[in-house]
């Protein structure tokens, strides 16, 4: 399970959960939360399951991805969502917040949306969320290659090429509004 941004909210779920103190939980990235994190580790002896990876350059970034069944992605800050997308095209499930880019990216079936709240309701949201996808890993790999193979048909190079096509051929040309969505 990888987390980035607000990671508090995934190490607060880790600490409350036998079920995913199972697991392992990596945390990417390098930030003024990290004295936190420390302090909730250490106090919940949460260091056999969680590692703070720290700053690592954008191929590990891949690799950690590629290696993780899980995403998870408590922020309310990043309206852009690109690391949402980059962990469906790794074929990851992801667990979001119903707010912002990520909540359009993760539709029904390729991902959880937990429901905007407070930080101790979003933990609750969190923990319940991660625990429903680590006991059942038929449904981590329903969202994750449902996640997979939305992120290429709208988001990869050739997909996105095409639709700059269709939106200069609909300017120049006078041709249908292309549809961004089916």
């Amino acid at each position: 399970i990888g987390s980035l941004q607000m990671p508090e909210v995934v190490v607060r779920a880790f600490a409350n959960s036998p079920i995913l103190q199972n697991h392992k939980l990596q945390i990417i990235g390098e930030g003024p939360e990290r004295e936190v994190l420390e302090k909730i580790i250490a106090e919940h002896h949460l260091e056999n399951c969680t590692e703070l990876v720290g700053k690592v350059d954008q191929a590990r970034v891949g690799e950690l991805m590629k290696q993780a069944n899980i995403f998870a992605f408590p922020s309310i800050r990043e309206l852009g969502a690109g690391v949402v997308l980059e962990a469906m095209a790794c074929g990851m499930a992801c667990v979001v917040v119903d707010y912002g880019g990520p909540a359009t990216l993760i539709g029904q079936g390729r991902g959880i949306k937990v429901p905007m709240a407070d930080l101790g309701n979003l933990v609750i949201s969190f923990q319940h969320a991660l625990e429903e996808l680590v006991v059942n890993p038929l449904l981590v790999e329903k969202l994750a290659l449902a996640a997979h193979n939305h992120a290429l048909k709208y988001y990869s190079w050739p997909a996105k090429a095409q639709k700059t096509l269709e939106v200069y051929s609909w300017i120049t040309e006078h041709t249908e509004k292309p549809n961004f969505w089916e």
